[in-house]
């Protein structure tokens, strides 16, 4: 549950993954530690810079993808007043994305420029069992240039999209000898929402050629195993996972996907620091991507 990674951004400018962002599943997976060893864990403030890469050469999608974000949040924990186990955690963050995307057919080029709202949650009932949940919506300002004609060598175009992600899942965090042993299952759902748009096709600006809305979108099962090996002053870990594609659209002939990731945590009393990467295989698609966060509780 530590880190699933591809930056939300990617989801604009090319939508085959269906990921969490790199930050937000990083802090979803220190809250799911932190619970499950029942370690203090005070409100706080956190912060995070992400950045990745997709290289998609699926046959006439063949593109390029880079991503940069910043995100920060706030969340704060409620022990139950009934139970000595019961614990639930809130936050909410906000980040601000770029994506740019570079597709080889007619020399395609996307700048995209985003914000995005998430609110999260987690849940534990007993100490080894946590019930994640999180949703994201993210405004998109994108700029489009593309290959045009004779007379008007390059098509530029200009369009606002509205993109969601949310996930939700369980969590089972066991010891196995030094390590921690932590097994997850989720459902995540991503959609983009990408409205019509006109393109002048004369240097006058007279003629226009019209490209219809599009929502492309995605519904995944993943099942995640992440192996922790906890140390003095942090944690080390990896983990492997595999998505399985319950519905997308528009439809691709692969259904799977294969995250592996490896991180490392330095906690202290009051501060916390985060360094994770993590490669996403889908067939022709491959992903990479890391994150750097750091959080100050009071």
């Amino acid at each position: 549950m530590r880190l699933r990674l591809a930056v939300i951004a990617a989801l604009a400018a090319t939508p085959a993954l269906a990921q969490e962002s790199t930050q937000l599943a990083n802090r979803i997976g220190a809250i799911t530690d932190a619970l499950s060893q029942y370690r203090s864990l005070d409100n706080g403030v956190w912060a995070a810079a992400g950045a990745g890469r997709i290289n998609d050469k699926r046959p006439a999608l063949s593109r390029t993808v880079t991503t940069q974000s910043f995100q920060a949040g706030y969340d704060r924990r409620f022990a139950s007043p009934f139970t000595a186990q019961d614990q639930l955690v809130l936050g909410a963050a906000v980040a601000a994305l770029s994506a740019k995307a570079q597709t080889d057919a007619q020399n395609m080029r996307v700048d995209s420029r985003g914000v995005s709202l998430t609110g999260y949650g987690v849940y534990s009932p007993w100490l080894f069992l946590s019930f994640p949940v999180s949703f994201t919506v993210t405004r998109w300002s994108s700029d489009q240039t593309r290959d045009g004609t004779n007379l008007m060598p390059v098509y530029r175009t200009s369009y606002e999209s509205t993109s969601y992600a949310s996930s939700v899942g369980a969590a089972l965090t066991l010891p196995v000898a030094r390590f921690l042993a932590t097994t997850s299952l989720s459902h995540r759902y991503s959609s983009n929402n990408r409205p019509a748009y006109l393109e002048a096709i004369n240097p006058l600006a007279t003629d226009f050629q019209f490209t219809p809305s599009e929502t492309t979108d995605a519904s995944q099962l993943v099942g995640n195993v992440r192996l922790a090996l906890p140390f003095e002053t942090g944690r080390a870990w990896v983990s492997a996972g595999y998505a399985h594609d319950l519905k997308r659209s528009p439809s691709e002939g692969t259904r799977s996907e294969f995250p592996l990731g490896i991180g490392l945590d330095l906690l202290s009393p009051r501060w916390q620091l985060g360094i994770a990467g993590q490669v996403i295989l889908r067939d022709d698609i491959t992903a990479y991507a890391g994150a750097l966060t750091g959080r100050m509780q009071f």
